[in-house]
């Protein structure tokens, strides 16, 4: 097997490791921020850290109006709809339950590949899509107990698609375009508007970042950081 495509396995495996795992930490900590304002602090390390790897590994910069544009636009859909609604249906369900339900998020991405970049599903793709929906829905099940248990698993189902259609749409950003770039762009859109948002319990938000369960903002930070290095690595 080629090196590079072992090498790949890893980091996306460590990358699933991350983000199944990023479920636990959202749902302790998203009873004290907000979603909408856990995602700005998200977005805002996240552009730093990648301001910071850019700087550093000496990306070459493109500017076109197209591109930002459609980069602007996958932000909005992947990074702050799809995100906002992810943490707030953990938030309204579990940690258990937002992570199984958003793995059907790669099936999804076979429904939006044949329009927008003219793939045609084969017989196979089709059956995946099918056994990925029928995986979900035997483990989630039809009756849900619980307040607004329902309400967190339509949440979780509007961040799979969502997250699908901005994983087909970063496949239309021209190639020149270095990914570290994309998603800075992505990341700092995100940031943008997020503060125009009102943060209406700004006083939970100081007392959390000064200590108030420190120890839970450490592991958020620490992730993002493990999660910026696996996915984007200097060379």
């Amino acid at each position: 097997m080629n090196k590079n495509k072992i090498i790949g396995s890893i980091y996306l495996a460590l990358a699933a490791c991350i983000w199944g795992g990023m479920f636990v930490v959202v749902k302790s900590v998203v009873s004290e921020i907000p979603p909408i304002q856990l995602v700005w602090l998200r977005y805002l390390i996240g552009s730093v850290a990648l301001l910071v790897i850019a700087l550093v590994a000496k990306i070459q910069w493109h500017w076109d109006k197209k591109n930002l544009l459609l980069i602007f636009l996958i932000g909005l859909i992947g990074d702050t709809i799809s995100i906002v609604a992810q943490e707030t249906g953990t938030m309204f369900s579990s940690a258990q339950l937002g992570s199984v339900v958003t793995t059907a998020t790669p099936a999804f991405m076979i429904v939006f590949s044949w329009p927008l970049l003219r793939i045609k599903p084969t017989k196979g793709k089709w059956i995946s899509l099918s056994l990925a929906i029928l995986g979900v829905v035997s483990i989630v099940g039809f009756h849900f107990t619980g307040n607004n248990l329902l309400l967190g698993v339509i949440f979780l189902l509007i961040a799979g698609l969502t997250w699908a259609l901005m994983s087909v749409l970063i496949e239309l950003v021209d190639k020149k375009y270095s990914i570290i770039q994309v998603t800075f762009f992505r990341y700092f859109s995100c940031y943008c508007l997020f503060n125009t948002c009102y943060f209406h319990t700004k006083e939970n938000l100081i007392k959390y970042i000064l200590g108030q369960r420190a120890h839970l903002v450490k592991s958020f930070i620490l992730r993002n950081r493990i999660y910026c290095n696996s996915i984007f690595p200097l060379e």
